[in-house]
């Protein structure tokens, strides 16, 4: 597959937008969650958030060090 913009890749989703694919990945947690740890399920939702920053370009905080933030736009 080739880079680019993800808007270009839209043919190739098997979902309708993006409220079908959140209920999909919520169901999906639902269904599985007895079968993955808490902390993968964390980092899971955690990966979910930042995606949808990026999508829609939210400021993203990053802690450098513990007196040191980040934001990334």
């Amino acid at each position: 597959m080739r880079s680019g913009n993800i808007e270009q890749f839209k043919h190739l989703s098997q979902f309708r937008d993006l409220k079908d694919f959140n209920n999909n990945i919520e169901q999906w947690m639902i269904d599985l969650k007895s079968k993955f740890t808490k902390l993968f399920i964390f980092g899971c939702i955690a990966f979910f958030i930042i995606m949808k920053m990026v999508k829609f370009h939210l400021p993203m905080i990053v802690r450098k060090t513990k007196s040191e933030i980040l934001v990334v736009h």
